[in-house]
């Protein structure tokens, strides 16, 4: 049983949907559930806006980097892994500036969020979004912390009931689009069975026909035509294959 939407929690005006709309977060979420679905989607135009807003972050990274490397060499506990942790910082402080700077060029309306790259989005920003859609109600986000496999924590996330009828939706659509019909004009007449009388005689198929159809004047008048010495050979077998209306 799902619970209720919070009253408080409704009357947030700045949650992830404000910002991209229902639709966008609809496709992000499917683009967590499936992320070449959304590869020939209309929406995904450019990557410019996303490379220009890393580019800015990156030029301002290395404004404070020798701030940043200063404060590290006076550590001296973290000089064995002191490449590792500014390459971390680094990463970390630009996708975290990008990110809010994202935001606020699409609350200004700077940026249209459907002219945003989904594949990319979700490739540079995978725990903002899943922190966003946790809020939204779609997703639930789980970690396990292993102690006896050198103590990592272990990180994933379960689609909620919501989540799973977006996503279901999305499946269904993406299924009719492609969905290849047979070329059949309307009225068009084809040869089936049915239950009513015909005068449509063929020739006995063992993998088609059973021997309720078996027409035994027709079968015997055919047999005598051909002067066959053997009445069961199967060529001589006819059924009548009743139509249908």
């Amino acid at each position: 049983m799902e619970k209720p939407p919070c009253r408080f929690e409704s009357q947030e005006t700045d949650g992830f949907s404000s910002y991209f709309g229902q639709d966008v977060l609809e496709d992000l979420l499917y683009s967590m559930f499936n992320p070449e679905g959304m590869e020939d989607s209309a929406q995904n135009l450019s990557d410019d806006d996303l490379d220009r807003l890393i580019e800015e972050q990156m030029a301002k990274w290395e404004e404070i980097r020798d701030d940043v490397e200063q404060k590290l060499s006076v550590n001296k506990q973290n000089w064995m892994y002191r490449d590792w942790l500014e390459e971390k910082m680094k990463r970390d402080f630009i996708r975290r500036n990008a990110w809010q700077e994202l935001l606020e060029a699409i609350k200004q309306g700077k940026l249209d969020p459907k002219s945003l790259s989904l594949n990319k989005l979700t490739q540079m920003f995978p725990s903002e979004i899943a922190k966003g859609l946790e809020k939204e109600g779609y997703l639930e986000l789980r970690n396990f912390w292993d102690s006896q496999r050198g103590g990592y924590t272990l990180g994933w996330f379960d689609f909620t009931a919501a989540g799973e009828r977006v996503i279901a939706k999305k499946v269904l659509n993406e299924v009719l689009e492609n969905m290849v019909l047979p070329c059949i004009d309307y009225g068009e007449e084809q040869r089936g069975f049915g239950v009513n009388p015909s005068d449509t005689i063929m020739e006995y198929d063992e993998f088609l026909h059973h021997y309720d159809l078996v027409d035994v004047y027709e079968t015997l008048l055919n047999a005598s035509l051909r002067r066959s010495a053997n009445i069961f050979d199967p060529n001589d077998i006819k059924v009548r294959v009743p139509s249908s209306r």
